[in-house]
C-alpha cells in the first residue's frame, strides 16, 4: 500500500496533509493506537528535519507498506541559494560543521551539503566533511535503494552493526551514544539516505 504523495517544504507547507496521510496509512495497516503514535512521531521527526534545512527546500513525501514493514519516504531535489551554498562549501572544505548537534541534524547535513557540493567539492573533501558526518560508518551498496540507483547511500542499521563490531573504539562508542540519545534512532528499525547528483532520498523504516 502506498499513500498519496504530498509536496512539503521547509516553511511547513503540506506537512499537515502529509501527517493526515500517515494517519490514514496507519488505519489501512491496522496498527494499534500505540503503534500509530510511534509512526506519527517518526513522521513528525522527519518533518522537523525538513523544517531545519536551509535555503529553499521541497520534497515529495509518502508512506508505503508491505506486511508489517512501514516506510516513510522523502524524495527531494537539492536546490540552494548562492549565499547559503558558499557558506556550506566553506564548511565542507574546512571539515567543520557546528550545526550538527543531533542525530537527525546530521542527516539534514547530508542533504544540505549536497546542495552545494555535488558539483563544487571533490569527493575526498566530502568524505572528511559534512556529507558523511558519521565518517565511513553506515556507508553501503547503492543497490540497497533498488536497481538503477547509483549514488552515495548511508544506513543507520549498517552503522549500528559496524559500531557494535568495532567494540570499544572511541568512534564506535560515540556513534552508539548518539543512537541511544536519539528518539528516532530508538524507534526506527532503519534510516537510509541516498544521494544521486542533485536528487536525494530519505527512508525511515519501522517493522511493527
Amino acid at each position: 500500500m502506498k499513500t498519496n504523495e504530498v509536496l512539503i517544504d521547509n516553511h511547513g507547507s503540506g506537512m499537515d496533509d502529509a501527517l493526515r496521510e500517515v494517519e490514514k496509512f496507519a488505519v489501512y495497516q491496522d496498527l494499534s493506537h500505540k503503534d500509530t503514535l510511534r509512526l506519527r512521531l517518526l513522521a513528525e521527526e522527519m518533518m522537523g528535519m525538513v523544517r531545519s534545512v536551509a535555503g529553499d527546500f521541497q520534497a515529495c513525501f509518502w508512506a508505503e507498506g508491505h506486511g508489517r514493514i512501514c516506510r516513510l519516504c522523502l524524495n527531494a531535489d537539492l536546490i540552494m541559494d548562492a549565499e547559503r551554498r558558499r557558506e556550506l562549501l566553506a564548511m565542507a572544505k574546512s571539515g567543520k560543521n557546528a550545526r550538527a548537534r543531533t542525530f537527525m541534524g546530521k542527516i539534514r547535513d547530508m542533504l544540505e551539503s549536497c546542495m552545494c557540493s555535488y558539483e563544487e567539492v571533490e569527493q575526498e573533501e566530502l568524505a572528511a566533511g559534512i556529507v558523511m558526518p558519521f565518517g565511513e560508518m553506515g556507508c553501503m551498496d547503492p543497490m540497497a535503494f533498488g536497481a538503477g540507483f547509483a549514488g552515495d547511500v548511508w544506513s543507520m542499521q549498517k552503522m549500528r552493526d559496524e559500531a557494535e563490531q568495532a567494540g570499544g573504539e572511541p568512534k564506535a562508542e560515540e556513534v552508539k551514544d548518539e543512537l541511544e540519545k536519539s528518539i528516532v534512532a530508538r524507534l526506527a528499525d532503519d534510516i537510509r539516505v541516498g544521494i544521486r547528483g542533485d536528487k536525494a532520498e530519505v527512508v525511515i523504516e519501522k517493522v511493527f
